[in-house]
């Protein structure tokens, strides 16, 4: 995020020291609601943010962006892929297994049965 946009709400409150006159008060007083919501917008956003890059930069993450990208470009779409392998063997969640197996079935045209009944064994196991 700009040092800018993160300033802006800082140097909008600094603006009561220049205020002279009442009417110079007045008016930073009536902006003062929006400064606030503008602060804690920035607040909010700068929290959303910071949970956004502690999920991209882990090595799960990547892992998985990885795979799912191998899916769309046609690589090894055909046979049991190892990163879901170990997804299932260390009992990840099993909405991300089957979002897994669903894009690598419609990257696929369909999985192959002997695929197919490797993933349900290991599933169900």
């Amino acid at each position: 995020m700009s040092l800018l946009l993160m300033a802006l709400p800082s140097c909008l409150f600094q603006e009561r020291h220049n205020a002279k006159t009442v009417g110079e008060i007045k008016q930073f007083v009536s902006q003062l609601p929006h400064m606030q919501a503008a602060r804690g917008s920035l607040a909010n956003h700068t929290s959303i943010a910071e949970l956004i890059k502690d999920v991209t930069t882990s090595e799960d993450f990547f892992d998985k962006l990885t795979v799912e990208q191998e899916f769309m470009s046609g690589i090894d779409t055909d046979k049991v892929n190892n990163y879901i392998e170990d997804c299932i063997a260390q009992k990840h969640p099993l909405t991300k297994v089957l979002r897994l197996l669903c894009l690598q079935s419609v990257c696929n045209s369909g999985l192959k049965q002997k695929v197919l009944d490797y993933y349900k064994r290991e599933i169900l196991q």
